[in-house]
């Protein structure tokens, strides 16, 4: 077996070492993309569906709205016809009593 130097199996650890860092920091800095990307995704779902509840409770508050302005109008068609009723009531009582 040739002798080895000191010097040299230390530059060999040396090399190794650096080789092991390298791989290191690449698989720390891969993970930290994939975080960040899984962050980013996260945060575009977030406020889509952050849209979508604010588009549902809009809708629901113009349907809402849409009913009680239906009712409301309904309630007052209804006023009216029983006015219409009471004119026409009155007025006939009204013909009967000049009748008599």
């Amino acid at each position: 077996k040739p002798v080895r130097y000191v010097a040299d199996v230390t530059e060999e650890r040396k090399g190794q070492v650096a080789k092991k860092v390298e791989k290191l920091e690449t698989d720390v800095m891969q993970t930290l993309q994939r975080s960040l990307s899984s962050v980013d995704n996260t945060s575009t779902q977030l406020t889509r569906q952050a849209k979508e509840v604010r588009n549902d409770i809009r809708q629901a508050g113009e349907r809402s709205k849409d009913m009680v302005d239906a009712h409301v109008r309904q309630m007052i068609q209804e006023v009216k016809d029983m006015e219409e009723t009471r004119h026409k009531v009155l007025d006939q009582q009204h013909d009967e009593l000049k009748a008599h």
